[in-house]
């Protein structure tokens, strides 16, 4: 399964299922997107196709966030993101 489906798939039922928006982020090596949970806790997610490993810069960049304390996450399939 592509990236991108399990993305789409992902913002679709997040919004649908659970009410959490979210937005696309779009500088190299960012996380794919940021999802707004309720109570200011934004969650960062990468998606990937299964199996695939984030790229150096993603990595990175994903541990900078990690150390500024966002909740950022790596996932590579739907039910794994939604969870």
């Amino acid at each position: 399964m592509l990236e991108s489906k399990i993305e789409a798939a992902a913002v679709r039922r997040a919004l649908t299922e659970l009410g959490v928006p979210s937005s696309k982020l779009g500088q190299q090596g960012d996380p794919d997107r940021i999802f707004w949970i309720p109570g200011g806790r934004p969650l960062l997610i990468e998606f990937k196709r299964p199996g695939e490993q984030p790229r150096p810069l993603q990595n990175i960049k994903i541990g900078r966030l990690r150390l500024l304390g966002y909740t950022t996450e790596v996932h590579d399939n739907v039910n794994s993101a939604l969870a």
